[in-house]
């Protein structure tokens, strides 16, 4: 494999990423790493009592955030807002902007940035033999969360690819997607088999990889646009880390 020396030279390997994948005519999906030994699983899966809790951490949140979430959505938009506002739940997040993706590689004091990339489509024809992205469109028909999560029973043994039901101003900034786990509980780098693959970035060029990311004004406001967020970019512009 070629030695990446340069910032063309990874934008060229993610190409030909893309294409060993077959996610050229549509948009792949990304997930950054700043530790190259993360494995791809959510955080339900990181607690070994996760699961156990999976159901009563769903029914609270909903029963408790009363008009912090609207009546009337369905189980899938509750568990987005679960996964948005840091509950661990069995959705991993992926982005289809790879700057997103870099961003979050690079965070950290000493990063060893690794880039994911997805084929959602051929996940989905692993999963269901489907290949498309499910959505509010697109459904997997009889298909409900809160069912399946407290009859512990699920349709899909490989992880599903599926949009966010719900488009919140971060989910939206951050061209956000999630996969979903269901009975096989191993992680997604292993599971999603020649639908995935990984690019290992070499510390020469973080530096880089971070100066061309503020050129192309990506900062925490564009990531997470909200008053956190761009109080966190204006701490960092005037030194105050």
């Amino acid at each position: 494999m070629l030695r990446m020396e340069s910032l063309q030279d990874f934008f060229d390997r993610v190409e030909r990423v893309r294409k060993r994948l077959g996610i050229e005519q549509h948009a792949a999906w990304y997930r950054g790493h700043s530790r190259e030994s993360y494995r791809l699983l959510p955080g339900i899966l990181r607690n070994p009592d996760g699961l156990r809790h999976e159901w009563n951490l769903f029914a609270d949140f909903k029963g408790r955030a009363g008009d912090l979430v609207e009546r009337g959505i369905d189980s899938w938009e509750v568990l987005a807002r679960m996964q948005h506002h840091g509950m661990p739940t069995r959705l991993l997040d992926w982005t289809e902007n790879l700057n997103t993706a870099l961003y979050f590689s690079l965070s950290g004091g000493d990063p060893e940035p690794v880039i994911w990339i997805l084929n959602p489509y051929d996940l989905n024809h692993r999963a269901v033999k489907k290949p498309v992205v499910f959505d509010e469109v697109d459904r997997l028909l009889g298909f409900d969360y809160a069912a399946s999560a407290k009859a512990r029973q699920w349709p899909n043994d490989v992880p599903l690819a599926m949009k966010a039901p719900w488009r919140s101003p971060r989910i939206a900034a951050q061209s956000g997607c999630f996969t979903c786990h269901g009975n096989n509980l191993g992680p997604v780098d292993e599971l999603g088999g020649s639908a995935l693959k990984r690019i290992v970035v070499p510390k020469s060029l973080v530096a880089a990889m971070r100066n061309d990311l503020k050129r192309c004004g990506v900062d925490d406001f564009r990531i997470f646009p909200d008053l956190d967020g761009l109080s966190r970019t204006l701490r960092k512009h005037f030194g105050f880390q």
